[in-house]
């Protein structure tokens, strides 16, 4: 399905970045995951809010803030649909 290749585009761009910012400052993160929901609108069919829930071993919690503020901002899926529709991020553990 269309919505879900959408989701899967998200959480594999934004984590390819989160690597990589992590790699760039000498971090381990072990576990790393993004669990990641949308809400859907019925017409026309589109996610209307769409939310992304990080977490990883390793590093400080101030680590992996930072790490998670820098893929979001570089993450071309996420800055593309951050005019489209709310879209959340945020560290869990």
């Amino acid at each position: 399905m269309g919505g879900e290749a959408l989701l899967m585009g998200l959480g594999g761009c934004f984590m390819s970045n989160l690597l990589a910012a992590a790699i760039a400052r000498d971090i381990e993160l072990r576990g790393a995951r993004v669990d990641i929901e949308g809400d859907l609108a019925d017409a026309p069919p589109r996610y209307t809010a769409i939310r992304m829930r990080v977490s990883a071993d390793g590093g400080t919690d101030a680590e992996l803030a930072k790490l998670v503020t820098i893929a979001e901002r570089g993450c071309i899926v996420a800055n593309t649909l951050r005019n489209a529709v709310e879209l959340s991020v945020e560290c869990v553990e």
